[in-house]
């Protein structure tokens, strides 16, 4: 499948993202990240986009994904520390934190990294170390 996730790591949710999404797999990682809000606690996200150019993904899956995206988001984001992008190219990663910015409606911090190494540091540096537990919070208090 073009997208695979893993939660070896966790408190963090990683997700690979190679290769051309489709409805299906998109759906199917939602469906996993609906699994993975159940559980006690809350994590962090690492996203993986160094197989893949997000510029390039078709209208009909970036709109499949942003709507699925609104409902975790509205209903979960109290179950996310943040969620860390990791994109190989300057270019990509300034256009994605210019999009947020300008969109602004990000219900968790969300950076965009070259590395995964660095990614993995900030997710630290708010807790998300593997093997740490991160306690829950109210859905109205998330700090």
């Amino acid at each position: 499948m073009p997208i695979d996730f893993s939660d070896e790591r966790w408190p963090i949710f990683e997700v690979r993202v190679h290769g051309e999404m489709s409805h299906e797999n998109i759906d199917a990682l939602f469906d996993e990240f609906g699994e993975i809000v159940k559980r006690p606690g809350r994590h962090a996200q690492l996203i993986d986009l160094t197989q893949t150019n997000p510029l390039f993904v078709q209208p009909s899956h970036r709109t499949h994904f942003a709507k699925r995206e609104k409902t975790i988001r509205d209903q979960y984001a109290h179950k996310v520390v943040a969620e860390a992008r990791v994109v190989e190219s300057a270019v990509v990663r300034g256009i994605a934190t210019a999009v947020e910015w300008v969109v602004g409606n990000a219900a968790w911090p969300i950076k965009n990294f070259a590395t995964e190494e660095q990614a993995l540091e900030w997710l630290a540096s708010l807790g998300a170390k593997p093997g740490a537990t991160i306690p829950d919070v109210e859905p109205d208090n998330q700090t």
